[in-house]
């Protein structure tokens, strides 16, 4: 018995064939290498014998305050700092730059989900409002770093030596280390 594909079944396999597509060509932090053989045994049903998935590669370095920052953070804010943390971030330094460059790169991303493209208005406001919220801090017109609390830090050494390089990059700037140190959670939309 074949089962057959609704066209929104095969609009989401398409979808996820272009994200893995993405992720898979050297943009991201992820590897994929894809193993699909598949047998139609005698009975034609088809079986699939091996696959290989793709998995976050050990460059990332995710932390407890990331999940609970993540998780309280809602629509084009969320995007684009996934997308950060997953495409942009120098892991050893939690820096990245918004650029021109970034900036395509993350309407790219986006259109993989069928979003529209967003302005560089729009970019530049969801920055704003993540640098509000306690998870960046800007160095210069385009190169920013990632508090490193939420993520960043190949180990807890480095990621300590991080967090104290970004509590002195907040006393540079005159603010206030117990205010503004700590990533503020938004409990509503």
């Amino acid at each position: 018995m074949e089962t057959e594909l609704t066209e929104s079944g095969i609009n989401n396999r398409l979808s996820h064939r272009s994200f893995l597509q993405h992720l898979s060509s050297g943009h991201g932090s992820t590897s994929r290498k894809v193993v699909r053989n598949v047998d139609k045994g005698n009975e034609g049903i088809l079986s699939m014998l091996g696959i290989e998935d793709a998995t976050a590669q050990s460059k990332i370095s995710i932390h407890p305050e990331f999940v609970a920052y993540a998780f309280h953070l809602y629509g084009f804010s969320r995007k684009l700092f996934m997308h950060i943390v997953f495409n942009e971030l120098n892991n050893d330094t939690c820096l990245f730059k918004m650029d021109t460059a970034m900036m395509q790169r993350f309407r790219e991303f986006c259109a993989l989900f069928g979003e529209e493209e967003e302005s560089k208005t729009l970019i530049l406001q969801a920055i704003r409002s993540l640098i509000r919220k306690n998870t960046m801090i800007t160095l210069d017109e385009e190169t920013y770093m990632l508090n490193p609390l939420i993520a960043g830090g190949a180990n807890e050494n480095k990621r300590r030596k991080l967090i104290n390089h970004y509590g002195s990059l907040l006393c540079k700037k005159g603010l206030d280390t117990s205010t503004h140190f700590y990533p503020i959670y938004q409990l509503t939309p």
